[in-house]
């Protein structure tokens, strides 16, 4: 019985480390749109615009082209939430 309840304590746990990233994650989105608003293109990295190195995580920009752009955060070993400019969402990635 303590081991489930273990189990699920880690699992409300990771759900809950995935939402608050995912918030932080809306917050950079919103930033990054306001510079590509205001610039008329999107930053080569997150330092362009004012936030920390993009090296050190736990949030990660990546642009991929002239107009989109990836941010995503590592939730298990090889697997990750990556929102997409182009599809306009968050998606598990594995």
């Amino acid at each position: 019985m303590s081991k489930y309840i273990l189990f699920l304590l880690l699992v409300a746990g990771c759900e809950s480390r995935s939402q608050k990233l995912m918030r932080e994650g809306d917050l950079l989105i919103e930033k990054i749109e306001q510079f590509r608003s205001a610039k008329d293109s999107l930053p080569s990295s997150l330092v362009e615009f004012g936030e920390s190195s993009n090296d050190e995580g736990p949030l990660y920009y990546l642009k991929q082209g002239p107009n989109e752009y990836i941010v995503y955060f590592g939730t298990a070993l090889g697997e990750s939430t990556v929102y997409s400019s182009k599809k306009g969402k968050w998606d598990e990635s594995d």
